[in-house]
């Protein structure tokens, strides 16, 4: 099971890897990344969770590559207020 391309667009469920090494697993709607998915970043971070229209928005979770990581509500590609940060090595 893949996207289907239609018109060169990407529908539907599918991965894509992009040349700055970024990477994602999920729903395409109108060949945009939308829904539930996964994405890698080349400095090693990666995000689960929900995207509209390409942009974090929803509940998700963020692990940067130091361990660190971060869950709760995105909104517009920024973690929302209401979320918890778990450092691997509190300072």
């Amino acid at each position: 099971m893949g996207y289907h391309h239609h018109a060169s667009r990407r529908q539907g469920q599918g991965g894509f890897v992009w040349v700055s090494g970024q990477g994602y697993n999920g729903s395409w709607v109108d060949d945009e990344p939308q829904g539930k998915c996964q994405l890698g970043f080349a400095n090693g971070n990666r995000f689960e969770g929900d995207v509209v229209r390409g942009q974090h928005h929803g509940q998700g979770s963020f692990r940067w590559s130091n361990g660190d990581h971060g869950e709760g509500a995105y909104e517009n590609g920024a973690q929302a207020a209401e979320g918890a940060l778990v450092r691997k090595n509190p300072s």
